[in-house]
């Protein structure tokens, strides 16, 4: 009975719920058709004005300023580490953190007694080798005088052959001259004969008998004359075979001397080629000896023919002979007696040509006897040149090694002392003095504080602003400035160069600026950089939110509507922009661009001071009380962190009448 009960109440609160929900409906149905039936009441349009900020624009000339990072460093840094181990024996008092030093000041010396042992043991073997030196050079020369000495023995031994064998050619021109005239005396006997003979032409052939015993008369002085030319061939053809001989004896000896290291291929070469030589002289000779016996044998057979013609001649005058017996006999005695001196004559020439080569064999004998003394002598003598010029080269080597020791010695016995390349200041001191160092371990870093350069990065952007079309404009104004408790420190420079790549995960342009005087400056000093760019000319400066979108910017006409004008964005500098346009000098323009504005809206304008007036205004600038002046003094006066040059500057720009409202709120902090 409960449940049923419950079941009831239940039905009941759901019917009243829904009738309750359809009443609600029914009543917000009625009241949408009535408001739906009554008539709307339209209001008159109405144009809408908004009001907006402008500004008078001006053409003017400025050189845009690119505001940058960057971080100081030093163009001249060194790392000074211990040329060499040991312990350190004296140490320079400005050796010390922060110390300034001088060019070529001497900062450590290391002991140096091992090192000066060294240089001591180095010396005296440098001079022992050099003494072993001055020895060989003096055994060189004494062995090269005792080969001029045997040469020229050798050569006088020679000139005295030579002068026996130009007696023995001199005696042979002799005994060949008493030849000749026994040969002019039985030539002329010969003649007187023929002249008796002439006279037994007494028949009518006479001159045809005359003109045979003259023809036969010339080929016998031509057979002479070929006898005489044979005999000297061939005396010339065994000179020259004797002479090739010799040479090729002489040659033997060269090759086995250069077999032994003695003699050169130069002078081989030399011996080979005189050998050469004398096989082409006795060639010469054999055909010169050739032709003469063929001359010889041609001049035998003319006088046969011219005999045979004689004797006919004479068995056609027979009886002329008779008559002339007794002249012709007187005549034959005559040529007898001189065919007799003829053979003494011969006889006499050849025991002088027996004599001579008898004497050339005994100068022969002697010349090869003083070849082989001179070239066992050479060899013994070149032999000792050659230890004597072995020795030499082993004292030279031993002296160059010597002083390649000593000059190592002193090079380290230099090591031992420190000296610095150049003026500046001492950073990271690791050293004491009395202390171990090892060698090459680092001991401080010397910086050249009047050498300092800063490195900043540039996006792709600003650095396009600085290159023209032959590259990076070198040479551009750059000013540093590091913020100092409100006090910044300024310092000049020139811009020098840019990074030849592009670090890998990095972006723009990193390039470097030298600074002129870099005072108060330190490397690592994170500094604000300010590049000048070139000047642009007949430009604008308007603020960052005059433009809107596709550089467009809103002008406000003579009835105070908008109109829209596209420019050229060239510059933004900090919230301004420098933008370029045609026929936009003096003009308004909407110093903050809406959505809401567009071109043909009215505006009311609230107009402000020229555009551009504000771009490079000064920092804020407040009056000090003496009380609160006064207390900024003594608190930057106490802090001894601040560089001495800074304080100056930061006590010279609180003595003024205003000062910055930054360095006020960085000291006050």
């Amino acid at each position: 009975m409960r449940f049923f009960g419950r079941s009831l109440i239940g039905l009941f609160m759901v019917a009243l719920t829904a009738g309750l929900l359809a009443l609600a409906g029914s009543t917000f149905y009625s009241a949408l058709e009535e408001r739906f039936s009554k008539e709307v009441k339209k209001r008159p349009a109405r144009e809408r004005v908004f009001s907006a900020d402008v500004l008078t624009v001006k053409k003017t000339n400025i050189s845009p300023v690119i505001n940058s990072f960057g971080e100081i460093r030093s163009n001249r840094t060194l790392e000074l580490r211990a040329p060499s181990g040991g312990t350190i024996v004296m140490l320079s008092k400005s050796f010390e953190e922060g110390g300034i030093v001088g060019e070529g000041e001497l900062l450590i010396k290391i002991d140096p007694a091992d090192a000066q042992t060294s240089v001591d043991v180095a010396r005296a073997d440098l001079a022992e080798a050099e003494v072993q030196l001055v020895d060989a050079r003096g055994s060189l020369q004494l062995s090269e005088d005792e080969l001029s000495v045997d040469v020229a023995r050798a050569d006088l031994a020679e000139a005295e052959v030579s002068f026996m064998d130009a007696g023995g050619s001199l005696q042979l021109a002799k005994d060949e001259l008493s030849v000749d005239v026994a040969r002019a005396d039985l030539a002329e006997a010969e003649v007187s004969f023929m002249d008796a003979s002439g006279s037994l032409q007494l028949a009518k052939d006479e001159l045809s008998v005359d003109v045979s015993r003259a023809d036969l008369l010339e080929a016998e002085v031509q057979l002479m004359d070929s006898s005489g030319y044979v005999k000297l061939a061939k005396e010339e053809l065994i000179a020259a075979e004797n002479q090739l001989e010799l040479k090729e004896r002489a040659f033997t000896r060269q090759k086995d001397l250069k077999r032994r290291g003695v003699v050169t291929d130069a002078a081989v070469e030399a011996a080979e080629l005189s050998v050469s030589s004398s096989k082409q002289a006795v060639l010469s000779r054999k055909q010169a000896f050739h032709k003469a016996e063929i001359q010889l044998e041609q001049s035998g057979n003319i006088v046969n023919r011219k005999k045979l013609n004689v004797s006919d001649a004479e068995l056609s005058r027979r009886e002329a002979i008779q008559k002339a017996k007794l002249k012709l006999e007187q005549s034959g005695n005559v040529v007898n007696r001189r065919k007799l001196n003829l053979a003494d004559a011969g006889l006499s020439r050849k025991e002088a040509i027996q004599k001579a080569k008898l004497k050339l064999e005994q100068s022969g004998n002697v010349v090869n006897r003083m070849k082989l003394n001179l070239a066992n002598a050479e060899l013994s003598r070149r032999e000792a040149i050659q230890k004597a010029k072995l020795k030499l080269e082993q004292s030279s080597n031993l002296v160059s090694r010597r002083k390649l020791n000593l000059a190592n010695a002193e090079r380290l016995l230099s090591d031992t002392e420190l000296y610095a390349e150049f003026g500046g200041r001492l950073a990271e001191v690791n050293v004491t003095s009395g202390g171990l160092v090892n060698n090459n371990e680092r001991l401080a870093k010397l910086i050249d504080p009047d050498d300092l350069e800063v490195s900043f990065r540039l996006s792709t952007t600003q650095y396009n602003y600085l290159t023209d079309e032959k590259g990076l404009l070198i040479g551009s104004l750059v000013e540093v400035a590091l913020d100092t408790m409100g006090a910044d420190l300024k310092v000049t420079g020139t811009l020098t160069r840019e990074s030849a790549s592009v670090v890998e995960g990095a972006s723009g342009r990193l390039l470097f600026a030298k600074l002129n005087e870099p005072v108060g400056l330190r490397p690592g000093d994170f500094v604000s950089v300010s590049v000048q760019e070139p000047v642009l000319k007949n430009i604008f400066i308007i603020p960052a939110s005059a433009i809107g979108q596709n550089d467009t910017i809103l002008l406000v006409n003579a009835e105070d509507r908008l109109e829209e004008r596209t420019v050229e964005l060239l510059r933004r500098q900090g919230e301004n922009i420098v933008i370029r346009s045609d026929d936009l000098d003096g003009k308004e323009v909407v110093s903050k661009y809406s959505q809401l504005l567009g071109k043909g809206i009215k505006i009311k304008p609230i107009r402000a001071k020229v555009a551009g007036e504000e771009v490079f205004s000064g920092p804020e600038m407040v009056e000090l009380d003496d009380k609160r002046r006064a207390r900024l003094i003594a608190a930057v006066e106490a802090n001894a962190y601040i560089p001495k040059n800074v304080k100056k500057k930061i006590l010279t720009a609180l003595s003024k009448k205003k000062v910055r409202a930054d360095m006020i709120e960085r000291l006050e902090k």
